[in-house]
């Protein structure tokens, strides 16, 4: 992402939400397997009766989503609280590097809402 989008309210406040909507979307499908991300061992049998590339393609959109929206956190000034405060936060129960940049970059007060 270039510095031009990064700086530009209107496409961070276009951008971001529609990026949680889209990792909320991948994190539930892994959360109704009862998927752990960071639990190799106990994803065997769930990975059992999966399709193995529905499986890696879905792997691939979370972490590209979750890489997508802490790097919009991160390069841009985004206050992201009015799209996802502490309840939800705690609902979607993202890995922890995504919960970090949320709540010690995202809900800084910063010059640009998203």
């Amino acid at each position: 992402m270039n510095d031009f989008f990064m700086k530009n309210t209107e496409m961070i406040n276009w951008y971001f939400p529609r990026l949680l909507k889209s990792y909320e979307g991948e994190k539930n499908y892994f959360d109704n397997l009862k998927y752990d991300i960071n639990d190799e061992e106990s994803n065997k049998e769930i990975l059992k009766n999966q399709p193995d590339n529905v499986i890696k393609e879905k792997l691939n959109n979370e972490f590209k989503l979750r890489f997508r929206m802490m790097q919009t956190i991160f390069k841009s000034k985004v206050n992201v609280s009015p799209y996802i405060d502490q309840q939800r936060l705690n609902t979607l129960n993202p890995p922890e590097n995504l919960r970090m940049a949320i709540e010690k970059f995202g809900w800084k007060k910063k010059t640009i809402t998203a």
